[in-house]
């Protein structure tokens, strides 16, 4: 019986060491796998930052493309003034030209063509506040107002 306590006490003992050597490889595992997850996520966290620089590249470029097209639709805006204040300034010599006859005709078609001319030079002075959106249709409006008054202007004639 003596033998057989011992025996069982070793046993145990050697039970719980390999229970503790258990335990142990399982929290070494446990760490282990902790480790390789950080590793991932670091990795993880790089590849984000890489895409968040790429993006501000694309936010930068794009940027710079507005203020170029802002740049190039203010350019077109102020060319396109020149050349209505041109085309004004024609019509108002041929109006002048004819207000300057005689005839009671004449004079009365310079008035009539004269305010529409001024219909005109007023819508010409909203140019600024024009928008890339409206753009099209408001060249498209003035050009057709002119192109109306220069052939009525033709027609007086």
């Amino acid at each position: 019986m003596k033998k057989t306590t011992w025996i069982a006490i070793l046993s145990s003992i050697g039970l719980a060491g390999t229970a503790c050597k258990s335990n142990t490889e399982k929290a070494e595992e446990r760490v282990d796998e902790a480790k390789e997850d950080v590793h991932a996520q670091r990795a993880d966290v790089r590849d984000e930052m890489k895409d968040v620089q790429e993006e501000r590249k694309d936010v930068a470029e794009e940027q710079r493309e507005l203020q170029g097209a802002q740049t190039d639709f203010a350019t077109a805006r102020a060319n396109y003034q020149i050349e209505l204040k041109a085309r004004l300034a024609k019509l108002d010599v041929k109006i002048d030209e004819l207000a300057a006859k005689t005839d009671a005709k004449s004079k009365e078609a310079a008035a009539r063509l004269r305010t529409e001319r001024d219909q005109i030079a007023a819508r010409i002075d909203q140019i600024q506040t024009q928008t890339e959106s409206g753009w099209e249709q408001f060249k498209s409006d003035v050009s057709t107002k002119f192109d109306q008054l220069e052939k009525d202007l033709d027609n007086a004639f």
